[in-house]
């Protein structure tokens, strides 16, 4: 357990041991200080690209997270500073508690940079304290001294807008070590999390916040994950929510046939703990960035064209044929799944599913290789009107992967060079 909380925080531990003697564990952890958070704030849009700076750190304390977060929205770091031009100096506390800054250097404008508690009592967009370094605030007082944004009055108002702008995800996690493991991930990935200890206070919280994402443990007292998200799918249907939450899984116990399990009762997607940091980054990534319509195919690409590449490597004339004959095997599989929904066939219907489910997500046919997965274990809609639904939504999927696919063949990325 202390391996893994010390690898989510990369860092290091090592143990040296003799008999008789004892045993000492290392733990190394890379640390900035001044309480500076991590580099994964989302950034705000900010017309910066181009714009010369002078960054100057007297104390010579290591700041590389300013520099990068400057390089990163293309601001040009001068050696040297520029008549008229920008400088970014780091400010001590203990001029913070003196008041006002320095006065800027002559044909010069600059933005002091202030850190710890003391220097958030901040001055003007010139001389501004920042009691915590976070990129969105720091590029936007960078805006206003460059003329390109307007100021914001005060620096605890400028962290208050970026933490307003960082998605916040429910968690609902029984245990306690892992509820501090997933709230440190989160953070580092940028977002804020809100903590339900079981599945009951977390479909209150969501009824209270109607979160756009909420992670989720399958075992927990009270209520389960199953029971949290049925409530919650019920609470959508019942209320014709416009915008769908998406639910993902996220538990320590990957049994065969769960994952399954999961899905169908309405999950989006199936984590297994402990997961990594980029693997739960890429997660979210996938499905925090908005919510998905509630009558809508989860968001996945129509055709990701690098799929097959992923498969075959570079042979583009491999990858143009494969593709090539997807088509006749879309119409004609298409077309028994949906003669499956007309006669309410389930198991010729989950047969066909399947078979389609599988050259289809070969190809990058994403959105219709998932709702293939879905019409295969889907188990609770056997009635005549549900099957009509689904066979309607499926057709109109059917006729976009086509367009899609013809589309990129017509495109001639995948043809031989």
């Amino acid at each position: 357990i202390t391996r893994r909380l010390v690898d989510l925080m990369q860092g290091q531990i090592s143990v040296q041991s003799a008999q008789g003697q004892g045993a000492q564990f290392v733990v190394e952890l890379p640390l900035a200080p001044g309480g500076l958070v991590p580099a994964h704030e989302p950034a705000a849009p900010m017309p910066l690209h181009g714009l010369a700076l002078h960054w100057q750190n007297p104390q010579e304390q290591p700041l590389p997270m300013v520099e990068a977060w400057l390089r990163e929205a293309g601001l040009q770091l001068l050696p040297e500073p520029v008549p008229g031009g920008l400088l970014l100096r780091l400010l001590p506390d203990e001029a913070a508690l003196r008041g006002t800054p320095p006065g800027a250097p002559e044909g010069q404008r600059v933005l002091w940079l202030g850190l710890g508690a003391a220097a958030a009592q901040s001055l003007d967009a010139q001389q501004m304290g920042l009691g915590a370094v976070r990129r969105a605030p720091l590029l936007q007082a960078v805006a206003a001294l460059a003329g390109l944004a307007s100021p914001l009055a005060r620096a605890p108002q400028l962290a208050a807008a970026a933490d307003a702008q960082r998605p916040t995800i429910l968690v609902a996690e029984d245990d306690a070590i892992n509820r501090r493991v997933i709230t440190k991930q989160l953070e580092l990935l940028g977002y804020q999390a809100e903590l339900a200890h079981d599945g009951r206070e977390a479909l209150a919280r969501w009824r209270a916040g109607r979160h756009r994402l909420v992670l989720s443990d399958l075992h927990m007292p009270n209520l389960d994950g199953l029971g949290l998200v049925q409530a919650l799918r019920q609470d959508e249907a019942r209320s014709g929510s416009a915008t769908r939450t998406h639910v993902l899984a996220l538990t320590a116990n990957a049994l065969k046939g769960e994952d399954e399990k999961a899905l169908r009762a309405g999950f989006d997607a199936y984590l297994t703990k402990p997961i990594s940091l980029k693997a739960l980054g890429d997660a979210l990534a996938r499905w925090a960035v908005a919510a998905a319509p509630a009558s809508s195919e989860p968001s996945e690409p129509l055709l990701d064209p690098e799929a097959l590449g992923r498969l075959v490597g570079p042979d583009r004339a491999l990858a143009h044929e494969l593709l090539a004959s997807f088509l006749p095997t879309l119409k004609e599989q298409a077309e028994e799944l949906v003669q499956a929904m007309r006669s309410g066939d389930r198991p010729q219907l989950a047969a066909q599913a399947h078979k389609l489910k599988s050259s289809a997500r070969s190809v990058g046919a994403m959105a219709l290789g998932s709702a293939c997965a879905r019409l295969e274990h889907e188990q609770s809609g056997d009635d005549a009107e549900w099957l009509e639904a689904q066979r309607q939504r499926f057709e109109r999927l059917v006729e976009t992967t086509l367009q899609a696919v013809e589309q990129e063949l017509a495109s001639g990325t995948l043809a031989p060079p």
